[in-house]
């Protein structure tokens, strides 16, 4: 008979009734759930019944399109439920990334946990639950548009699961060659330019001090990336046997030696040059902490506070290298010596700095234009 969805509703517990219109569907109700299936014969004589889906989630009209689609696939010699079961059995990306983690990203680093919290965050309520082999050009494209508002995060994300397909791909979980995200177009990103002003260092340094007697160590830790330029994961992990006490002229200075960001890359140990401030601010300190601060990272609650009262919320913990910098250009010092301070591999990285020396430069050109228009009026004949 021709399946109608009268006699479904109809259809008793325990029985099962089939349609005429596609040859091979029919519905079976077990126990009170009535559902579809579709009986069919490979080209080796193997039966299949795969269920289609429950009556009442999914039509007799789309049951029939889905049978009859199962029917073409039979006659082109395929088997549609074991290439199913199949697919059912291939990694997902939750299942990609937990590898990754494991064997790939498994290295101590701060970046292992960056994108752990970025896939958690931003793909695995997307991607997730896909198979490795089907995440598609769009897939990675709709997941970068949610995060338009933070390109240079969205950006990151799309690096971060081009690497994921790669690794699939020495796998042999998808086919080699093809990775979707080299076909996603990145958003423009502007680079950072922010450095502290001399009014808002003068005011982050009353706030500093003004907090010095409740957090000794967070103060230290964000006057250290101040008077050093060091990055702050290299405070953060310096220890006090690490550092080596040079007296001069009077004063005492330091030399810390880790193993820092550029030292695979230079095969050179990472060097933050510690001057009498610095020195100071670690001689100030409890002698038993472990690291110089005792702190694992930088103090982004204080820090947080003071750049609110400070008024400058977009002034980030990094920014102070920044400052270091355009601070060292001001007062005279070239690329090359402020990139070593800072621990670049080349002066050419360092020039980028160079460009945040608007402000003094246009001063220093006020200060000479006012002192050329001295000259010029005395010189002229009464």
């Amino acid at each position: 008979m021709k399946l109608t969805n009268t006699a479904i509703d109809a259809l008793d517990a325990g029985k099962t009734i089939r349609d005429d219109a596609v040859k091979g569907l029919h519905v079976i109700n077990k126990n009170g759930s009535k559902g579809f299936y579709m009986y069919y014969r490979t080209k080796l004589g193997d039966e299949r019944r795969p269920k289609l889906g429950v009556y009442g989630i999914i039509t007799l009209a789309q049951a029939r399109d889905m049978g009859r689609d199962i029917l073409a696939e039979v006659a082109l010699g395929n088997d549609p439920k074991a290439a199913r079961d199949r697919e059912k059995g291939e990694p997902t990306m939750d299942a990609l990334f937990d590898y990754c983690m494991k064997e790939v990203w498994n290295k101590g680093r701060a970046w292992d946990k960056q994108i752990g919290w970025a896939y958690n965050a931003h793909v695995r309520s997307r991607l997730g639950k896909m198979r490795v082999r089907a995440v598609g050009y769009q897939d990675v494209l709709n997941l970068r548009n949610t995060m338009k508002k933070s390109p240079y995060a969205a950006n990151r994300i799309v690096t971060f699961i081009s690497k994921m397909l790669s690794t699939a791909e020495r796998l042999g979980w998808r086919a080699a060659g093809s990775n979707p995200c080299t076909l996603v177009e990145r958003f423009p990103e502007r680079k950072r330019r922010r450095y502290a002003t001399p009014a808002e260092l003068v005011a982050i340094s009353r706030l500093l001090d003004a907090e010095s007697e409740r957090n000794l160590r967070s103060v230290a830790f964000i006057y250290l990336i101040m008077f050093s330029g060091a990055r702050p994961s290299e405070i953060a992990k310096a220890l006090p046997s690490q550092i080596e006490r040079i007296e001069k002229d009077g004063s005492v200075h330091g030399i810390l030696r880790l193993h820092g960001k550029t030292s695979d890359s230079t095969g050179h140990d990472r060097v933050v040059f510690l001057p009498p401030q610095a020195m100071r601010v670690i001689d100030k300190l409890p002698k038993n902490l472990g690291t110089i601060t005792g702190l694992a990272a930088a103090p982004t609650a204080l820090w947080a506070r003071i750049r609110k009262a400070a008024g400058c919320e977009d002034l980030w913990a990094r920014d102070l290298r920044r400052t270091f910098a355009t601070v060292g250009f001001s007062a005279g010092e070239n690329a090359g010596m402020v990139g070593e301070l800072l621990g670049h591999q080349s002066a050419q990285t360092t020039k980028i700095y160079a460009k945040l020396m608007e402000d003094p430069a246009m001063a220093s050109s006020a200060r000479i234009a006012d002192r050329m228009e001295k000259l010029l009026t005395s010189s002229q004949p009464q």
